[in-house]
């Protein structure tokens, strides 16, 4: 199977076996915003240099499971009015791969991949229902009820990155709208931040990384709050007290055992979560947070990759998914298979 991650400034490709391990996978820089046909021919283009890297062909190929880092319609493998992915909206990511690839492919929100990949082969093992929260670039989450993963009546379940935590019109999202989580907290927003603390002196360490690079990157954040710099630490608390408060909410309205915390922001550690689950003990209720366990991802940047190989294998292996193709042997050639309504 190929699968790959798309994020708001990296992509990773990979190809999984029929037990949903990643064998071989290949990460770089890339901007989603540079829109669907550049990227996605970057991702046709690696595919097939993984492919031959491997030995193995196009024919070999059973499925591709997609993530994006936006709101995708599930049945039908399309993002929908996506914040931070201009030119994507509509885009038939599954029919254009579908058809290059000649076999059956599914799209899904990142995060979602992320908790599936958690569930099934990181520390979500031994529960039933998770809260999986990536903080990088954006900010998002995906839930698992019953082991199951809930993508909602569209799939967009589990978009908190634009829920207002703020009254505050001055803070504007990228989503058009004012005071989003992820506007005040994402990794978006701490290199803003850290930006006007390099550039007013307040920080030595992240004004020395502005007259490196010209930018502050929440990496530099995370690295100079590491180091001990105070106004880095103090950013990263304000943005883990913003995302502690709005998960005590949904704690106490979900229940789950686990909180997962991955993406890049999550680097920081122990500084990060502290504040996070200080947050969540003290304002969810005591009910709610009594075996409540709120933990670092383990498979970090490879949750997606596994996510979106047992999305595929789900999916493959329905039983009236099966019956379609078992007299064949195998479902490379058959791309309709996606076709929910075929």
């Amino acid at each position: 199977m190929l699968v790959a991650e798309l994020g708001a400034t990296s992509l990773t490709i990979g190809v999984a076996n029929l037990a949903g391990e990643v064998i071989e996978f290949h990460d770089e820089a890339c901007d989603i915003a540079d829109g669907p046909h550049s990227v996605l021919g970057r991702v046709e283009a690696l595919f097939h240099e993984i492919l031959d890297k491997i030995e193995a062909r196009s024919a070999d190929v059973w499925g591709i499971g997609i993530g994006l880092p936006g709101p995708v319609e599930f049945a039908t493998g399309r993002p929908i009015a996506p914040p931070i992915m201009p030119g994507w909206d509509g885009y038939p990511v599954r029919d254009r791969l579908g058809g290059v690839f000649d076999a059956p492919v599914w799209v899904d929100n990142e995060v979602n991949l992320m908790a599936l990949g958690e569930v099934r082969a990181g520390s979500g093992g031994r529960h039933d229902d998770i809260l999986y929260v990536k903080i990088g670039t954006g900010i998002g989450a995906g839930l698992v009820s019953g082991g199951r993963l809930h993508r909602g009546r569209q799939g967009c379940a589990g978009d908190i990155g634009h829920a207002a935590v703020l009254d505050d019109e001055s803070i504007v999202c990228r989503c058009g709208n004012t005071g989003c989580l992820e506007a005040v907290a994402a990794g978006a927003a701490l290199a803003r931040d850290g930006t006007r603390a390099a550039e007013t002196g307040r920080s030595a360490v992240l004004a020395e990384a502005l007259r490196e690079r010209g930018r502050v990157e929440a990496s530099d954040v995370v690295h100079a709050a590491t180091c001990g710099d105070r106004t880095a630490v103090e950013l990263l608390v304000a943005a883990a007290h913003h995302i502690g408060t709005l998960l005590a909410t949904l704690v106490s309205f979900y229940n789950p055992s686990l909180v997962v915390i991955g993406g890049g922001v999550a680097k920081a550690g122990d500084l990060l979560l502290a504040t996070i689950r200080q947050n969540v003990y003290q304002r969810s209720l005591p009910l709610a947070t009594r075996e409540l366990r709120i933990e670092q991802s383990t498979l970090h940047d490879h949750a997606g990759l596994t996510g979106a190989a047992f999305m595929v294998l789900d999916e493959l292996f329905t039983p009236a998914r099966l019956a379609r193709w078992l007299d064949t042997t195998t479902p490379h050639g058959s791309p309709a298979l996606a076709d929910t309504t075929a």
